[in-house]
């Protein structure tokens, strides 16, 4: 009976972890289209940076250590949000495409903001930007 017990316990312990294993917003370069694709997922993709905010409300793309070396943000010709990022629930939007170079941010409609308290400068200093925010 303890031996029921204990495997009954450890399938629930086991069952519980996978449930609470928590996702990460993340960020793809690719250098030769000078694409940054922003996504949500169980771990990160192979070649992808976790772009979690300090504070966890958000994003930050443009203090990213492993985005800074190819400065993504400034030379990128675009973002693409992909549809799992849908899942991800900020609280901050604040700064996220701040001082973005590229010409357009296909996917705005996979920004939850549901929870969204703080929309500040999101677009700030987006002066290239040649699209309406819809396909390319």
């Amino acid at each position: 009976m303890k031996k029921i017990k204990f495997l009954l316990f450890a399938v629930l312990t086991f069952c519980f972890m996978q449930n609470s294993i928590a996702q990460v917003p993340y960020a793809t370069y690719d250098i030769n289209s000078r694409t940054l694709t922003i996504g949500y997922a169980d771990k990160l993709p192979e070649g992808a940076f976790d772009i979690s905010s300090k504070d966890n409300d958000g994003i930050n793309l443009a203090e990213n250590e492993g985005l800074s070396q190819y400065y993504a943000l400034y030379y990128a010709k675009g973002i693409v949000i992909d549809k799992s990022f849908a899942n991800f629930k900020p609280t901050s939007c604040e700064n996220w495409f701040s001082d973005f170079g590229g010409e357009y941010i296909m996917g705005l409609e996979n920004i939850n903001t549901e929870n969204v308290a703080n929309m500040s400068n999101m677009f700030y200093l987006c002066y290239n930007l040649k699209t309406r925010f819809t396909d390319v």
